[in-house]
């Protein structure tokens, strides 16, 4: 069910980005300058929804991370599998958490790592409308 949920907000920004995407080609023809801004605009949108979807698959991996510690168990009891697991318990299942750890910061570094090239280009489309 989630992954329907995140597939259709998925297509629904793809949808409004090809929208704005287009509206900015017509008012190109017409005003470049207000095309310049409007792009701007939907960056600025983009800034901040790019990494929501991998900053929360960070955030579920915390979480995973938090019962299998707490459990000293992995997988953690009562989630279910998509086949056959090999239950690791004590240090192997903790050793599981801190991979899972891991892989969720680096996630969320990538995730806002988007955030911080699309500023830059924000910056570069300024300095473009001011020449």
């Amino acid at each position: 069910m989630l992954v329907v949920l995140v597939g259709a907000f998925g297509m629904i920004g793809i949808t409004f980005v090809q929208s704005w995407s287009e509206d900015a080609q017509r008012l190109a023809e017409v005003d470049v300058d207000a095309a310049v801004e409007s792009v701007r605009r939907l960056m600025w949108v983009l800034v901040f929804t790019m990494p929501l979807p991998i900053l929360g698959f960070a955030a579920y991996l915390v979480w995973v991370a938090s019962r299998v510690r707490d459990s000293a168990r992995f997988p953690p009891p009562g989630m279910s599998v998509v086949r056959d697991t090999v239950v690791l318990a004590g240090d192997a299942a903790l050793r599981r958490a801190r991979i899972l750890i891991i892989q969720a910061v680096l996630l969320s570094v990538v995730g806002l790592s988007t955030s911080v090239v699309m500023l830059r280009m924000i910056d570069i489309l300024g300095a473009l409308s001011h020449e």
